[in-house]
């Protein structure tokens, strides 16, 4: 990491270079080009998005991993075009099925004050005895109401000190909890050593919107962020080599600026910033098939496999939540699996091929694999204790935003784009409000 590079006085390529592409990084550059300055992306990839991206294989469009945002989110957001899952997560567990986290009947409508979590609203928690139940449905409905700034203001605890102070029975820590943090943090958690603030964070997604993916991929959401900035703003297969506080180094040339913004993944930022500290970071296999099923009975739901002896972590039938997902009859079923080597991959996609056949009952030989992704450092562990505002800014001029620097997901990583741009406008005396400069 070095303060200041050669002096240039009388040039400068842009006001601020964000390194990387992803969805990180354009979020940080949106906000300072609609803050009215000038903005240069530079992204070693030949597209944007980052971890964030789709393709289309045989005509089916999947995601280079299966990923899931929740409409409480992004709900708003028109043109996503989000395919839903049914609320709440389906459970298989001990050969059931049983739905979990959604409003049970008694409380299914909304309140007369339009309250979504009004008086006398319960979530579904089969888990447990009635008096654990209860229990759970007022945790969770405490989630689903609670910000997310007053999660975290609480004192941080891991999740073993969190099923403690709850009481939570065995039968609930490994028929829901354990499975859950697996399926959406890639926390293969037997000790419950991550970060209770991060389970709670979860649930609060889970409870609080559904399950969602983006029609035309999880792509759309970075090329959305893409389009909001100017043409001639993102350089893409260009390798920045060297970052100072005042431009950077690519392998042909020198590019120089106020400020920089390192939006990269966690590795490459540790070659760029040798001070940053690199995260445990966790890996995930993604497997796609394609499957003929039966349509679901009620509203298709992402399932949670509670099996300990099943490779899957969580899978969808994707397609019938977005059904131009497919470009045939068949179903398109995406399939997480957490903590996999890379190795011997055909014989970990028979497993699970052979799993799925159990649990949408359809014969496994009559799932093709159309495409698999296996993702090495696919998410940053949230062990306790963890900082959930690591910060953004290095010096004066130097910053670095990504979801190892709070949250670990695609909302992570935006928020900490969003917390990188504000850095650098306070730095630079540039108001928030687009175009509007104010002095130091």
């Amino acid at each position: 990491m070095t303060a200041q590079g050669p002096s240039h006085r009388h040039h400068r390529d842009a006001d601020v270079i964000v390194v990387g592409a992803g969805v990180a990084g354009l979020q940080a550059a949106g906000w300072l080009h609609e803050a009215g300055l000038d903005i240069l992306v530079v992204e070693a990839g030949d597209r944007v998005g980052g971890r964030a991206g789709t393709e289309r294989v045989s005509g089916f469009v999947v995601d280079r991993g299966f990923h899931l945002v929740s409409t409480a989110e992004h709900g708003e957001d028109a043109k996503l075009e989000l395919g839903c899952f049914a609320p709440g997560v389906d459970l298989q567990l001990d050969g059931k099925r049983i739905r979990y986290g959604d409003r049970a009947a008694a409380g299914a409508a909304m309140s007369t004050s339009g309250d979504a979590f009004g008086a006398g609203t319960v979530l579904r928690t089969p888990l447990g005895s009635p008096t654990e139940r209860r229990r759970q449905s007022g945790w969770l409905l405490r989630l689903a109401t609670a910000r997310t700034d007053g999660i975290l203001a609480e004192p941080e605890r891991d999740a073993a000190d969190l099923v403690h102070e709850l009481g939570l029975s065995r039968r609930v820590v490994d028929g829901f909890l354990r499975p859950y943090l697996e399926a959406f943090l890639a926390e293969p958690d037997p000790d419950l050593s991550t970060s209770g603030r991060a389970v709670e964070l979860a649930l609060r997604r889970l409870v609080r919107g559904r399950w969602a993916l983006p029609s035309q991929g999880i792509a759309a959401i970075g090329q959305n962020l893409a389009e909001r900035l100017p043409p001639g703003a993102i350089r893409l297969e260009t390798e920045v080599l060297v970052v100072h506080a005042n431009g950077v180094v690519t392998a042909d040339e020198v590019l120089r600026s106020s400020a920089v913004v390192v939006a990269t993944d966690p590795a490459t930022a540790v070659e760029l910033l040798p001070g940053l500290q690199e995260p445990q970071l966790r890996s995930v296999t993604t497997f796609h098939h394609a499957a003929v099923l039966a349509p679901p009975r009620g509203e298709p739901a992402v399932l949670i496999d509670a099996d300990p002896h099943s490779p899957v972590s969580r899978t969808a039938p994707v397609s019938h939540a977005a059904p131009n997902r497919s470009p045939d009859h068949r179903t398109l079923v995406s399939t997480n699996v957490v903590g996999h080597t890379g190795t011997r991959t055909s014989e970990l996609e028979a497993a699970v091929r052979a799993r799925l056949g159990e649990l949408y009952r359809a014969e496994d030989d009559r799932w093709e694999c159309v495409a698999v992704h296996h993702c090495p450092h696919a998410t940053p562990a949230m062990t306790a204790p963890h900082n959930f505002r690591r910060p953004v800014r290095l010096i004066h001029g130097l910053y670095v935003c990504g979801d190892h620097r709070g949250t670990a997901s695609i909302d992570g990583a935006l928020e900490s784009g969003r917390r990188a741009a504000r850095a650098v406008l306070a730095d630079l005396g540039v108001s928030f409000r687009a175009g509007e400069r104010v002095t130091a």
